[in-house]
């Protein structure tokens, strides 16, 4: 299900598709997501607007990590430009600088870990930036195999009267955009942060969360840290995450899903790679990457 965009980026589907081999997460062991109509689907498009909101109000930020407001990220709408041209790895590794230069932190121990690869802060690196790699073909399929309107396309449908909304969500659109929906029906890439507009793939799972989720996975598998830093990092993933929601082109469900598919490709795929590219032992990196696992209330497997 998907709206026309009026103006700006044309909808595109990515060539992933659940048989490629690089597709790790297949679209039947993940949550169906909300689509209008679907009970619990306006929650999910108001999260969406409160945050747009906030940022076009160019509100201050609260609940932000040590390693981004060290960026200088003050407001939301400077959270939301963070998250727009960034590359995966980019925030992420503020969040690993962040815990390598923490004097509690300590390097994991693996057994069996040979070669070239002595110096742990240039593993890191390249596992930060691997890992993205790793989950990104599984969030391109699944975009393309669930089609979910972007938030910007749903308010653009609500502002050419095509879909029924609450009363209420009307009632937000229209404060947050001067009283009227004239321009959104126009152009509705200006229910986002940024000129462009939303991507052109479809919104579940998001990529960006997704790429995050992963790399926390190896920050946390590689680096023993205190509770503090550890907190920081994940809060640090979830801001990139969530930051997308205010720029107004992820929904949470997309996020949160995004943020899970990380570490579960991560799961999936890593063991048995450092073992044949680093020398480390598959069954311990199996056993801390579930001892460290974070939660984001999204679970993998067989659809039943």
């Amino acid at each position: 299900m998907r709206y026309a965009k009026t103006t700006g980026v044309d909808m595109v589907d990515s060539h992933f598709t659940d048989a490629d081999p690089r597709v790790l997460i297949k679209s039947h062991e993940i949550p169906l997501p909300l689509y209008p109509g679907d009970d619990g689907f306006w929650a999910q498009f108001e999260y969406v607007l409160d945050r747009v909101s906030l940022a076009k109000r160019m509100s201050a930020v609260t609940g932000v990590a040590n390693c981004i407001e060290a960026q200088g990220v003050r407001t939301f709408d400077q959270a939301a430009k963070l998250v727009h041209k960034d590359w995966p790895g980019d925030i992420m590794l503020f969040a690993a600088k962040a815990a390598v230069d923490d004097p509690e932190t300590i390097w994991r121990e693996f057994d069996g870990i040979q070669g070239p690869f002595t110096d742990w802060v240039v593993l890191l690196n390249r596992l930060v930036n691997t890992a993205p790699h790793w989950v990104s073909p599984s969030s391109f399929a699944n975009k393309a195999h669930f089609l979910m309107p972007r938030p910007e396309e749903v308010a653009g449908a609500i502002a050419r009267g095509e879909i029924d909304c609450p009363s209420l969500i009307k009632s937000k659109l229209m404060d947050t955009f001067g009283g009227t929906l004239d321009g959104i029906a126009a152009d509705q890439r200006t229910f986002t942060m940024y000129p462009e507009g939303s991507p052109g793939h479809g919104s579940y799972w998001g990529m960006h969360p997704a790429a995050a989720g992963a790399a926390l996975a190896i920050i946390l598998l590689m680096l023993k840290t205190s509770q503090t830093v550890k907190s920081d990092c994940e809060l640090c993933a979830f801001n990139v995450a969530d930051f997308r929601a205010y720029a107004g082109v992820h929904y949470p469900m997309d996020n949160l899903t995004g943020l899970a598919g990380g570490h579960e490709a991560v799961a999936r795929k890593l063991p048995e790679y450092a073992q044949s590219e680093i020398g480390m032992d598959a069954d311990q990196v199996r056993e801390y990457l579930a001892e460290t696992k974070v939660y984001w209330g999204v679970e993998f497997g067989e659809a039943a």
